[in-house]
């Protein structure tokens, strides 16, 4: 079994970019947060979760289709945000601003395509992120909370990139953060 996700890497200069922003940020708020590794980010279009080996097969060929169909187009990253909402954060993520109804048809047409080789649909909405940190356990929730919404009162520009790329992505966690290998990448 192989924990498995379908994304779209960021460029070295866009993460590069990002990291000096996440280097201020991180100044003013840090405890309670674990931050993303700089090589790690990325924009999930789905999740899969556990994956028997054979599968592997029909998971590129459903991202062969889906890429087959997709044109490149540009993706504007602004504004900030957390998940499952601000007061209680679990996730700090960086927002999409231009390109998000974009990637939300791709996650679709993806879903679609996964649906067809045995995979269940999700039933959570799609909402196109870069994750920069997770809370640690055993948070001061109310103080994070508090600084979360106010680093979302903050302007945060990253920058522009061109999506030309769909990859899937092992996941292997360690006990100091997720290992992530490219199985398959296809161009747009």
């Amino acid at each position: 079994m192989m924990r498995l996700f379908i994304a779209i890497k960021l460029p070295a200069l866009l993460r590069d970019n990002l990291c000096r922003q996440l280097d201020i940020l991180k100044k003013e708020i840090n405890a309670g947060l674990k931050w993303v590794k700089k090589d790690h980010y990325h924009i999930t279009l789905r999740f899969l979760g556990e994956v028997k080996g054979d599968k592997i097969f029909d998971i590129k060929k459903a991202i062969d289709i889906v890429a087959q169909g997709t044109a490149i187009a540009p993706l504007l990253f602004k504004g900030s945000g957390a998940f499952p909402y601000p007061d209680n954060p679990k996730i700090f993520y960086l927002g999409v601003d231009k390109g998000e109804d974009y990637l939300k048809i791709i996650h679709y047409k993806l879903e679609d395509e996964l649906v067809k080789i045995g995979f269940k649909r999700e039933d959570r909405s799609y909402t196109p992120h870069i994750t920069l940190a997770r809370s640690r356990r055993n948070t001061d929730m109310k103080r994070l909370s508090r600084d979360i919404k106010e680093l979302m009162n903050k302007e945060f520009f990253v920058g522009e990139m061109v999506l030309e790329k769909i990859s899937l992505i092992k996941s292997e966690l360690k006990s100091d953060g997720p290992v992530y290998q490219d199985i398959y990448s296809v161009s747009l």
